[in-house]
């Protein structure tokens, strides 16, 4: 049925007013009904509720509990071609990448160490939690955690904002060279040399500017990729239907 709420408005102002209600629905659903999360049809596994406790394993044995119960298979999925999302009824796909396997293998120890859920929200917490304490050279991390904590800033500001903080005062592996010596450690002698608690830190008037300064960068990074991978296509068929050759 029509939205009485578009009555009156010329053709173009009634077509992004829906896009934006369509855009507000799916935040909504992302978010869930009291805004703590979203709801169980965008999640793909509570990982505090599955994993239970980890303090007295060994960081092999808790990543591997993680794997199982968030259902990556036995080698977390690093050995797949493609990396496929699932955003409700839409399915999206990129290319495994070797930097993006070498990222992700401190990310999820970073799941097992912090607690972040692997959930859409989770996930936006914990790339606020990576960029807080640096990915360092892991330049898919910082690609990646980009685009999480821009859609983080938005659907879940307060906690994307509290993950960042809890970052700030923390610290994570990515300096480490060798994950071979950490994944024989203890998950509570990791934490402890990491300073990793669940209470984080208070945030202080520089996190916020920090803060924003991120999510700026972050939008940017957005922008410009939506570039490159929508306006140059455009640009080159556009380019190449106007070449003299087929007027």
């Amino acid at each position: 049925a029509p939205d009485p709420a578009l009555d009156g408005l010329r053709p173009n102002e009634r077509r992004v007013m829906a896009l934006l209600t369509a855009w507000t629905h799916a935040a909504a659903e992302l978010i869930g009904p009291d805004g703590s999360g979203p709801r169980r049809g965008f999640a793909r596994v509570s990982l505090m509720r599955q994993l239970g406790e980890t303090q007295a394993l060994s960081m092999r044995d808790a990543r591997a509990r993680y794997f199982d119960q968030a259902g990556l298979g036995s080698d977390g999925g690093y050995g797949a071609s493609w990396v496929r999302l699932q955003l409700g009824p839409l399915s999206l796909a990129f290319p495994n990448t070797a930097a993006r396997v070498r990222a992700v293998r401190y990310h999820d120890l970073h799941h097992v160490l912090t607690g972040y859920e692997t959930d859409w929200i989770g996930e936006c917490e914990i790339s606020a939690w990576e960029i807080a304490g640096s990915c360092r050279g892991f330049l898919a991390a910082w690609a990646l955690n980009l685009f999480a904590f821009s859609a983080g800033c938005i659907l879940a500001p307060r906690r994307t904002f509290r993950a960042f903080v809890r970052g700030r005062h923390e610290t994570n592996l990515y300096a480490r060279a060798d994950l071979d010596e950490v994944l024989d450690l203890g998950v509570d002698e990791v934490r402890g040399e990491l300073c990793i608690s669940a209470a984080g830190g208070a945030p202080r008037s520089w996190d916020r500017a920090v803060f924003l300064g991120w999510f700026l960068v972050s939008v940017w990074h957005v922008v410009l990729w939506l570039l490159v991978l929508v306006g140059l296509p455009i640009f080159i068929v556009s380019s190449w239907f106007s070449s003299p050759g087929l007027a």
